[in-house]
């Protein structure tokens, strides 16, 4: 994700300037959030998958993984992924894919997703626990759908969530109004 330098929140709304700077990016789901220590996901968020390639972050994720008893053959396969060559989604060419990827897992026999590329449909937080915890946990995090589905026509993705209508007259009712990330 890419941002002003600058953002002023004034009274009339909020102004941004200056150049334009990576702020955010998630090539592969979930590494920054499950594999950078937390003292350096800014570091990481502000740098390039060329300073993954060089090495920057390989430590550190190693030292996640293994914290996390990662199997020395899964640690080796998640490095390739996202470390060696950088944090970059990679995509097979010469594999077909026939779906969204909804509703499948990596434990499905002819699985064309996630590594391989990503589609809308890939559990992409399944897949990365199948390897984190060294193929124990199968049914991954349980949440198996988006709860909007997904569009039929290009560009396929479904469209945002959209605050809720109050069904309380109390302005101080906390609801879940599902907008938050």
């Amino acid at each position: 994700m890419m941002r002003n330098m600058n953002t002023d929140v004034l009274p009339e709304g909020i102004r941004t300037s200056g150049e334009f700077r990576q702020v955010e990016r998630m090539g592969n789901p979930a590494v920054n959030v499950a594999l950078i220590p937390f003292n350096r996901k800014d570091e990481h968020n502000f740098a390039t998958p060329e300073d993954d390639a060089n090495g920057q972050f390989a430590p550190a994720i190693v030292d996640t993984l293994t914290a996390l008893r990662t199997s020395a053959a899964n640690i080796a396969t998640l490095a390739d992924l996202v470390v060696t060559n950088g944090d970059y989604l990679r995509l097979d060419l010469t594999t077909p894919n026939n779906s969204l990827g909804v509703l499948e897992r990596i434990t499905d026999a002819g699985y064309t997703g996630y590594p391989n590329g990503r589609r809308l449909g890939d559990d992409t937080v399944d897949v990365l626990l199948f390897f984190i915890t060294n193929q124990t946990i199968l049914t991954g995090d349980n949440v198996d759908s988006n709860d909007v589905p997904l569009n039929s026509t290009f560009p396929f993705f479904a469209p945002s969530q959209q605050p809720r209508p109050r069904t309380d007259s109390d302005e101080n009712l906390v609801i879940d109004d599902n907008t938050r990330n």
